[in-house]
């Protein structure tokens, strides 16, 4: 049914028309807080889900950077350990050839020819022992080598067993090596530990 308001002309000015459906009810209105909570989800939806993507991967690249982090510093660790102990060795081992010497005089009376060789090179290994080990460990280096070096040309004592002046630095040495290393400690050794003053450098 259509309606029309006249103007003064005699002219339709609009026309007011109702729909009516098959049963003679008016069709109802579409609801507009449905289409924008329509327009609103399809916007929003995604976009979180953009969110939440990009939110996972930056957790995952944090914690892949951590691990990463994480074995780089067990690698340096490893690697610094690796020098510790090469550094030990070393310097154990020249300290075996003066130790020798040590023995030979006192038994003999009369150090090898090589005993300036030996304590040059046992000097140089507790240098090395000071570039890549701690402080605690250089001393007892220190410790050792300066008891030895007094063995091989200071005066010896008389009626002293030569092993019982250099064995507690020695076993000193190790002591501190052992925890250096992370390895446990000896307990043979725990009664014959030298104190870092229990000797005379001059």
């Amino acid at each position: 049914m259509d309606r029309q308001a006249w103007s003064t002309e005699g002219a339709p000015l609009y026309t007011y028309r109702k729909f009516h459906r098959p049963d003679n009810r008016t069709c109802p209105r579409e609801n507009p807080v449905g289409r924008y909570a329509t327009a609103v989800t399809s916007v929003v939806v995604p976009l979180l889900g953009v969110i939440l993507g990009a939110a996972g991967a930056l957790l995952g690249t944090y914690l892949s950077a951590r691990v990463t982090k994480q074995q780089a510093n067990d690698a340096r660790a490893a690697a610094l350990r690796a020098e510790r102990k090469i550094a030990i060795e070393a310097f154990l081992e020249v300290a075996q050839h003066v130790e020798q010497a040590a023995e030979q005089r006192y038994q003999k009376g009369k150090a090898p020819q090589d005993v300036g060789s030996r304590t040059h090179q046992m000097w140089f290994r507790q240098k090395c022992i000071e570039l890549v080990c701690s402080s605690a460990l250089n001393q007892a280096a220190i410790d050792y080598s300066y008891r030895l070096n007094n063995l091989c040309y200071k005066q010896l004592p008389a009626g002293t067993d030569i092993w019982t002046l250099f064995k507690p630095y020695r076993n000193t040495f190790l002591e501190v090596a052992r925890r250096e290393l992370g390895i446990p400690s000896s307990d043979a050794s725990s009664d014959t530990v030298a104190s870092p003053v229990a000797y005379e450098k001059t």
